[in-house]
């Protein structure tokens, strides 16, 4: 069973308007750039505030707490362009003028009311017609005054399709700005909210919504290391957040996650694997060599070029060059951040003019783990910095040599089309009609790759600042404006264009569907085998013996598990017995759930073991799935759709993003499953299967550097 991120919404309308009056708030231009949103609830007690974008707003109130005329008298003393108007929501056209798809933004506003004691940890707000999740762990707080100076949230929405999503927003002290939108952290409650205008706070005691320079805050999509851990990832965030509107809100609306059955895996046979992938970067690297170049001279990048060379040696068996760049060579470039360059008003080599040479940067900021000798393995970071060597040396070549191109396609060309955005000049570029038929003042670079069945590469580029050069230039921007056209109002984004004939482009969407395990059994499973809980030895050590009734056989682990219990205090953890247990062995886990049926004793919840697959359904976020739809949208189209998460072997304790569901239409018949091999690949993504075709790489290559 597949489940995702697309809910399913039962509603009971009688009981929401027997309990609440819903307003409809509206302005000419931004609602969120005026305190509208936030005096309805610090002013008028509104129980929440909806908002997305634009001029229109809901607010909830308790029934009858304020009529209609004492709203609108209210809201048009300070903002006498506004207008209000309380909402029937018992009539069906009314809820599909307000509330749009599934009754969405509907929804949202109840769940906007959702609040928590403070005892429970966590804390939910509704900021500005959004919706906020905070942990106390989120929070930096100054050292010495032990204020917080940073803190970042998951905001929690249903976006158009009904799609769950949760995303970080970070908020920091205000440190220059004197106009934009400010918030503070209210000095009687304690909760933070939007400033109001006779909030009388000194600018430098505001937040406003930002991050420090580089640094971005990131949250786990999933994390079951603990019950802790998963309690504060996005996954986790979310199953607290189902509990809680079950709780809060279960007798007036009910959700259930989609459900599918019957996605395919596309699995790679050895064969495959060893046809396709198994490419000997060695062989490469010394065909053209490779030359080390330290523009920083200190002694730290003394030490990581040491490394470097170390490493080529012990695990390619080349002894790289040192000097000056070289044309013919692959070069490893070790430099300083941008950062240091500016504060010391020098020349940046990352502007230089690197037109013919194959170069990868490294700073020396960055790579202060690589300060000592050569381990055991090869360092990640380095085969990562050498693998996009070759990438770059294969875009230059016009030739792919890291995969195995001819044993993949027989007598058929490939070509493979992303766009970007070019930057508008000072005005703006003038309004135009695209090839869709949509007015935009949008202009977009188009690179196009070729591949042949002998793996040659044919890069093209254009842009659409002027007439098509020729009927393959028109048909690339009109199939693009087009298919993007189509998907604006799900709000997907088209990344990139394939196709093997040009009278069949099949176009690569990203929806905002997910893919998810069940977040529920995880929860139960971590929070019954919570590592911090108090366990009786002599209940255990009695079970052990009831054990060895049971299952002969491990009457050795049981005598040795006893032995080492008997050394134990009378009271220790679960987290202690676990490890004593040793999960990792067939009796341990025997033993386990020997405990969990028959004493009640959970200790651990096996989330990655094959045995509790159907429970668990970590497989929903793991490796290459596919599934056809035959009604794509509701429009009758066919679509393959596929997700990509770590391969299942390499699974860890946690997912840092999710598995996101990308649709491929084409103008006649899907062809895309020959293609699935491309994202079977580790050289994109190290350790891990990219998330598009691997060519798709080279064409983000191409658009770096000059190969015209």
């Amino acid at each position: 069973m597949i489940l995702t991120n697309k809910f399913h919404v039962e509603y009971d309308f009688a009981l929401i308007d027997r309990d609440y009056d819903i307003f409809l708030v509206e302005k000419p231009g931004y609602l969120d750039k005026t305190n509208i949103l936030d005096l309805a609830t610090q002013r008028f007690l509104a129980r929440a505030v909806q908002y997305s974008f634009g001029r229109k707003a809901l607010l909830l109130f308790d029934k009858n707490d304020i009529s209609e005329k004492q709203f609108r008298e209210a809201i048009e003393t300070d903002y006498p362009d506004a207008t209000v108007k309380k909402l029937d929501i018992l009539n069906e056209d009314i809820r599909k003028q307000s509330f749009y798809y599934q009754n969405r933004l509907l929804l949202q506003l109840l769940v906007n009311s959702i609040r928590v004691p403070r005892m429970e940890g966590f804390s939910y707000n509704n900021l500005t017609g959004k919706f906020f999740y905070g942990d106390p762990s989120w929070r930096s707080r100054d050292r010495k005054t032990k204020q917080p100076y940073s803190m970042y949230f998951l905001e929690i929405s249903f976006d158009p399709g009904m799609y769950l999503n949760l995303d970080v927003r970070t908020f920091r002290k205000n440190k220059y700005s004197k106009s934009g939108r400010f918030y503070l952290i209210d000095p009687n409650t304690g909760i933070f909210r939007r400033k109001l205008k006779e909030d009388n706070v000194r600018q430098e005691d505001l937040f406003t919504e930002a991050s420090f320079g580089s640094s971005h805050n990131t949250v786990e999509y999933l994390d079951f290391g603990s019950f802790e851990d998963f309690s504060k990832c996005k996954l986790g965030v979310m199953e607290q957040f189902l509990q809680d509107v079950k709780k809060y809100l279960g007798q007036y609306v009910t959700l259930s996650a989609e459900e599918r059955e019957g996605d395919q895996c596309y699995k790679e046979s050895k064969k495959e694997k060893d046809n396709l992938s198994g490419v000997d970067y060695a062989v490469i690297l010394d065909k053209l060599g490779v030359n080390i170049v330290d523009v920083c001279r200190t002694e730290v990048s003394e030490r990581i070029v040491s490394r470097l060379v170390g490493e080529l040696q012990r695990f390619y068996g080349i002894t790289p060059q040192l000097g000056e760049l070289q044309e013919s060579m692959y070069n490893i470039r070790v430099i300083h951040k941008q950062e240091y360059y500016e504060e010391q008003q020098l020349p940046d080599p990352h502007s230089d003019d690197l037109h013919g040479y194959i170069v990868q940067h490294m700073t020396q900021e960055e790579h202060t783990d690589l300060l000592g000798a050569p381990g055991e393995k090869e360092s990640p970071v380095i085969h990562k910095i050498l693998v996009e060597l070759i990438l770059k040396g294969d875009v230059r070549a016009g030739q792919i040599s890291i995969y195995n191109w001819e044993k993949l396609c027989a007598n058929k060309d490939w070509t493979f089309v992303q766009r970007q955005r070019l930057k508008a000049p000072e005005g703006g570029f003038e309004v135009i009609t695209n090839s869709a038929g949509k007015t935009t003042r949008n202009r977009f670079l188009y690179s196009t790759v070729n591949i042949s069945p002998d793996g040659r590469m044919n890069f093209r580029s254009f842009d659409d600042t002027e007439i098509a050069a020729d009927g393959f230039e028109e048909k690339i921007r009109y199939t693009f404006d087009t298919y993007e056209d189509k998907q604006r109002r799900g709000q997907k984004d088209v990344e990139g264009l394939v196709f093997s004939d040009i009278e069949n482009i099949h176009a690569i969407i990203r929806t905002k569907e997910k893919t998810m395990p069940n977040t529920s059994a995880i929860w139960k499973g971590l929070k019954a085998t919570n590592v911090r809980d108090a366990i009786i030895r002599d209940v255990v050590i009695g079970a052990l013996g009831a054990y060895k009734e049971f299952n002969p056989a491990d009457d050795m682990y049981a005598d040795s598990l006893a032995a080492v219990l008997g050394e134990q205090q009378p009271t220790f953890t679960k987290g202690e017995l676990k490890k004593l247990m040793n999960m990792r062995t067939k009796a341990g886990k025997r033993f386990n759930r020997f405990l969990h049926n028959e004493y009640g004793i959970w200790v651990s919840p096996e989330i990655k073991d094959s045995d509790f697959s159907d429970e668990y359904l970590l497989e929903n976020v793991t490796d290459i799935k596919y599934f056809i739809d035959e009604d794509t949208d509701g429009e009758g189209i066919t679509s393959l759709n596929y997700y990509v998460g770590p391969t299942k072997a390499s699974l860890q304790l946690s997912i840092h993003n999710a598995s996101i569901v990308r649709q491929v239409q084409a103008e006649e018949d899907v062809e895309f499953e020959e293609l699935l091999p491309l994202m079977a690949v580790d050289f994109v993504r190290i350790g891990s299967y990219t998330v598009l075709p691997f060519p798709f790489k080279y064409l983000r290559e191409w658009a770096n550097i000059d190969c015209e």
